[in-house]
C-alpha cells in the first residue's frame, strides 16, 4: 500500500503552492546566463519550473531591484513561464529573436533576464497541479504589468 494517498499528496502540493512566494533573482546579462548542465550533472531533460522576465536595460543601475516587483518596470519586455526555467532560454527563443529584430541589438548587449525558480522540478509528483500554478503565476504577473502600464510587455502577445 502506498505511503501517501493521492489526496494526501495533493494536499501537500497545495500547501507548498500556497506557501510559495514569487521572488525574482537579480538581473543577469543574457550573454552571462548559466545552463543547469554547466552547474551540475543532471539528465538533459531535468530542470526547474518557474517564471522569467526579459528586459531591455540601458543602465543596470536604473533597473528594478525589488525582487517581488521586478515585473512592474517599463524595461520588462517579456514575461514567460517554463517547465525548464534554466534551459528554456536559448538563442532560438521566440522573444529573443523578436528582441533582436525589434531593437536592432543583434549581440543582445542590453538584454537581461531575471528568474523565479519554484521549489519543483519537472520530475515532481503532482506535476500537472504545479504547472497549473506556474501558468497562473505567469498570467497574474502579466495582468499586474498590464494594469500598471495599460498594455502588455512589448513582446508578449496575450
Amino acid at each position: 500500500e502506498p505511503l501517501l494517498s493521492g489526496r494526501q499528496i495533493n494536499e501537500m502540493t497545495v500547501a507548498m503552492i500556497e506557501a510559495s512566494e514569487i521572488v525574482f533573482e537579480d538581473w543577469i546579462a543574457w550573454t552571462s546566463r548559466e545552463r543547469l548542465s554547466d552547474v551540475v550533472d543532471v539528465p538533459r531533460d531535468f530542470d526547474i519550473l518557474g517564471v522569467y522576465l526579459l528586459a531591455r536595460i540601458e543602465n543596470l543601475r536604473s533597473a528594478p531591484t525589488n525582487p517581488a516587483e521586478m515585473h512592474l518596470h517599463q524595461d520588462v519586455i517579456y514575461i514567460g513561464m517554463s517547465r525548464q526555467i534554466t534551459n528554456r532560454l536559448d538563442e532560438r527563443h521566440k522573444a529573443v529573436r523578436e528582441y533582436r529584430t525589434k531593437f536592432g541589438d543583434e549581440e543582445v548587449q542590453r538584454l537581461y533576464i531575471s528568474r523565479w525558480r519554484s521549489a519543483w522540478s519537472n520530475y515532481s509528483s503532482d506535476l500537472e497541479v504545479k504547472l497549473a500554478y506556474i501558468h497562473y503565476a505567469e498570467r497574474k504577473l502579466i495582468w499586474e504589468y498590464a494594469r500598471m502600464f495599460g498594455r502588455l510587455p512589448l513582446l508578449n502577445r496575450e
